[in-house]
């Protein structure tokens, strides 16, 4: 995808995704405590004043994303791996806004299954990051009026499902150039009287209708905490891993 100037990112089940840090992390219950025991011990070192301050504005960004990934990595101790079942019919796809255009990070992606432990893992990690929330609560709105939490508020749209995310950027033409591969291939490989997985029966229109196919099902044993940050197309290449964990003792690395 190089070609396309595509920003390069590791292939991935979302969990929760864009979570805001300011609503799971407080600077005075998680970060103030372990920030002030860092600053005790660094503080001999520290010689301006001005020095200090930018890197204690540092330090709390630092902190509070470690925080956080301490917190979930005690939350899915002995946890197991996440069954990822892909939802084979769907295929890979790009998912549409209702004004027609491609959602740039969701502009290659698979839908999942929404296996029992998937499912777990999200209950797991919500409540380790709002802990003030359970999976689902009912709280006041702006207006009064009652309104409910749960994990569909994960599921961000256009999609609004769990998915795998294979490319992120804007391209409308982007799948439509791999299914013009994949059909000149499966072309060649019907000529030759062989038959292919990669269509579906015949539509009403009597036309074949190529799909590209889903990766094999995984089970992922790992848990990576990223920065998001900017929020955008073109500030991925800034996204950062904060640190990531083990759901299985020994299992092969994939998530």
């Amino acid at each position: 995808m190089s070609n396309k100037k595509l920003p390069t990112f590791i292939p991935h089940v979302t969990l929760l995704g864009g979570v805001p840090i300011s609503k799971c992390c407080t600077v005075e219950d998680d970060v103030m405590p372990l920030l002030t025991s860092r600053n005790d011990i660094d503080n001999n070192e520290r010689v301006n004043s001005m020095k200090q301050e930018e890197e204690e504005e540092e330090d709390v960004d630092e902190v509070a994303a470690n925080s956080v990934l301490m917190r979930l990595a005690c939350a899915f101790r002995d946890f197991g791996g996440v069954d990822c079942n892909f939802v084979k019919e769907r295929g890979v796809f790009a998912a549409r806004r209702d004004d027609g255009e491609v959602q740039w990070n969701q502009s290659c992606i698979s839908i999942m299954e929404r296996t029992g432990s998937l499912t777990k893992a999200m209950e797991v990690a919500e409540q380790a990051l709002f802990t003030k929330q359970s999976t689902t609560t009912t709280t006041q709105n702006e207006s009064g009026e009652l309104a409910t939490h749960s994990l569909e508020r994960h599921f961000k749209p256009p999609a609004c499902e769990p998915h795998y995310s294979f490319v992120y950027g804007n391209d409308a033409e982007l799948i439509a150039s791999l299914l013009q591969q994949s059909s000149i291939s499966i072309g060649s490989q019907l000529s030759s009287g062989n038959t292919s997985s990669n269509t579906d029966d015949v539509s009403s229109g009597g036309t074949k209708r190529f799909l590209l196919e889903c990766p094999p099902n995984f089970t992922s044993t790992e848990i990576a905490v990223v920065w998001t940050y900017p929020s955008s197309l073109e500030g991925v290449e800034q996204w950062r891993e904060i640190g990531r964990f083990r759901l299985v003792e020994g299992g092969t690395s994939k998530y």
